[in-house]
């Protein structure tokens, strides 16, 4: 065990209630919508690790939450923490590039 505490199944974040609804074409979103992305992503990134916790996202609420993995993380971002606030900026990124 890595100390993490397990994810159980049929458990969300509750930050993410408050984003039903919201795209990535919503964007730019108010601050306080991109503080529930934050704070949703640092809850799961915590328990396992900044790959996992963007896919569980994206299965969740696909139309809001792009994977990511370490290749993009580090080799395009220059990241390596992959916290709340990089993901926040890879989602701004993603937008940019993948909506007209």
């Amino acid at each position: 065990m890595d100390g993490r505490s397990p994810l159980r199944l049929g458990t969300s974040p509750p930050s993410l209630r408050s984003l039903e609804g919201v795209r990535l074409t919503d964007f730019p979103i108010d601050k306080s919508k991109e503080s529930k992305i934050i704070e949703t992503f640092d809850s799961l990134r915590g328990k396992i690790g900044p790959t996992c916790a963007s896919k569980v996202l994206h299965l969740l609420q696909p139309e809001l939450f792009v994977p990511w993995d370490n290749d993009i993380r580090q080799k395009l971002f220059q990241l390596w923490e992959g916290n709340g606030a990089d993901y926040l900026r890879f989602l701004q990124y993603a937008k940019a590039k993948l909506t007209p």
